[in-house]
């Protein structure tokens, strides 16, 4: 199979996702990002762009080599990367004049392929997040992060609930978890603003008020989520990958 590194690559930033995914829920009660995150955040950003130069190299190789000049050959091959264009313009003259030298003649349905997971392209904002993200961890350590906390508030009524017949604390406690459970399944965190837990039991039930708390890890310079941005970069390598697998 002529992508073989490729998904071999592949298979492995999958493995460092779910570890990451394992991490970042482990963090989300942290006061800090933790280093550790971010050390394996970077491991996959690195191991999520080298499929797509594998895949460019191989079409080199294969298809575009034979028409240069042997004596600028291996200049040619070193600037040989996956395009990553801003503009149809950038993007042509990278296939026709820069690198993918008689590509167009040979295999017009490659370069049709290059096309469609371009930058300047409406639809992969994705693979724009993938570059922006690898050329940040060129320059920084790691990509900068930070935690976002939001609120939203519940009013709980209970003053007509089978709550205020309990007999006991205990069983009072009990019926109004289950009530909670069952009104805000979703639930991270409560917080209960008063001490509704432990009211007198021959007084009327308080209504009162919930917080319902979770936190989300951003990259800070793109202002997107980590996790689902990670999920949507890999599941688009994985499309270009098989895209080109089949007609390669």
């Amino acid at each position: 199979m002529p992508l073989t590194n490729a998904k071999l690559v592949l298979a492995e930033a999958k493995t460092q996702l779910q570890e990451i995914e394992e991490l970042y829920a482990q963090s989300l009660n942290e006061r800090n990002v933790p280093q550790r995150l971010l050390v394996k955040i970077k491991n996959f950003l690195e191991n999520t762009r080298s499929p797509l130069d594998y895949c460019a190299n191989y079409i080199f190789d294969t298809f575009c080599a034979r028409h240069i000049d042997p004596n600028r050959l291996n200049k040619k091959k070193k600037s040989c990367y996956f395009p990553n264009k801003p503009s149809l313009e950038d993007f042509n003259r990278n296939i026709d004049s820069e690198v993918f030298i008689g590509l167009r003649n040979d295999r017009p349905d490659i370069v049709s392929l290059f096309e469609k997971y371009q930058p300047f392209q409406t639809d992969v904002v994705w693979i724009k997040n993938l570059h922006a993200l690898v050329n940040l961890n060129k320059h920084i350590d790691l990509t900068p992060q930070e935690k976002q906390i939001h609120h939203e508030h519940f009013l709980i009524d209970v003053k007509n609930s089978n709550v205020r017949d309990a007999k006991s604390e205990s069983e009072f406690a009990s019926l109004l978890k289950e009530k909670l459970n069952n009104a805000v399944s979703d639930l991270v965190q409560i917080n209960v603003e008063t001490d509704v837990f432990h009211p007198p039991l021959n007084k009327p039930v308080p209504d009162f008020t919930l917080t319902k708390t979770w936190v989300s890890i951003l990259f800070t310079t793109l202002n997107v989520p980590v996790i689902p941005t990670l999920n949507e970069i890999l599941s688009g390598l994985e499309s270009i990958i098989n895209d080109f697998e089949e007609v390669i």
